[in-house]
């Protein structure tokens, strides 16, 4: 495979969110490990819902999705999650916008656990029911 359409390819695939997991691919096809090195700090931020062990949900945005959850059921730091534990990872989104990874975990974080676990299912026809059944009414688009 060209290099080229190898980087393109992970650049874009939301499912290889971690660099480190396709370096091996990487450097076999040529890829001198600096440019591994810069690959990692390219603008990818995730928003991201891990369930706690009480069956809560937490909602959050990271730049490395792989850290961000062992630190959630590992580090020592004092959190939400931090007597919770252990997390699971139910759905992530990348972005490369920070200001939009921010701007949707606000919203998000502003859903029903209903509405969560449709996104969860990709069921965007019962996430806008949610939506218009919590009052919502999105503006019309005709001109009458």
């Amino acid at each position: 495979m060209n290099l080229d359409v190898l980087l393109q390819t992970y650049a874009n695939d939301p499912r290889c969110f971690k660099i480190k997991s396709c370096q091996a691919e990487l450097v076999e096809a040529g890829l001198h490990q600096k440019s591994i090195s810069y690959m990692k700090i390219a603008h990818n931020y995730f928003v991201y819902i891990v369930e706690c062990n009480d069956k809560s949900y937490y909602t959050g945005v990271a730049n490395d999705l792989d850290r961000r959850i062992w630190e959630h059921n590992n580090d020592d730091t004092i959190s939400y999650t931090s007597k919770k534990r252990p997390v699971v990872l139910k759905y992530f989104q990348r972005f490369q916008d920070i200001n939009a990874a921010i701007a949707f975990e606000k919203q998000i974080k502003g859903w029903t656990r209903k509405k969560k676990e449709a996104l969860f299912e990709e069921n965007w026809t019962e996430i806008k029911r949610l939506a218009k059944s919590k009052g919502y009414n999105p503006p019309s688009t005709s001109s009458g």
